[in-house]
């Protein structure tokens, strides 16, 4: 299974703002030697064959994510319709990681997550997302989410095993 691309519809708008901020975008990730969490692949179009449909615009971006995570969180720092499921929902069985793929803002508060990064991935990656977002201020682009993926070893893993457990799912992501 190839978990390697994550496929996007979009507005004509949104396709058209792409467009436009392309060249700046190359000249970001291109300065930054890839090192950036925007990674736009490519822009389609393509038509419905039923009557009265129009044109369908999609981008293909790449997929950070190794392997499935077992919980997954589209944050957008907001929380004005940013819950994906209703509060009893939650704390129900198999609820979160069988049925909803991706939770939003409130869920990740209403659970209490938190990160456990090494200082070193914990520096880089705000040097990532402060890059990137600095561009998306300077482009004016309001509409943009971080997607965060959880992947929790066993309790019982000794620390080395976790260790190695990250190393593999780093080296997957590339």
């Amino acid at each position: 299974r190839d978990t390697g691309y994550i496929v996007k519809q979009v507005t004509r708008r949104e396709k058209d703002a792409l467009m436009h901020i392309l060249p700046a975008y190359k000249q970001h990730v291109q300065a930054r030697g890839g090192a950036s969490l925007l990674r736009y692949l490519s822009c389609h179009s393509m038509r419905l064959r039923w009557p009265w449909a129009g044109k369908v615009y999609f981008v293909v971006m790449r997929n950070f994510f190794p392997a499935k995570p077992q919980l997954s969180f589209d944050l957008k720092g907001a929380t004005a319709n940013r819950r994906a499921l209703k509060a009893w929902q939650l704390h129900q069985t198999n609820t979160v990681s069988n049925i909803y793929n991706t939770l939003r803002d409130w869920e990740w508060m209403d659970i209490g997550m938190a990160t456990d990064l090494e200082p070193a991935d914990r520096d880089e990656l705000w040097s990532i997302i402060s890059a990137d977002t600095a561009l998306l201020r300077r482009l004016s682009l309001l509409d943009y989410s971080l997607l965060l993926g959880i992947y929790r070893p066993p309790p019982t893993m000794l620390p080395q095993q976790k260790h190695a457990q990250l190393a593999e799912l780093v080296r997957q992501s590339g």
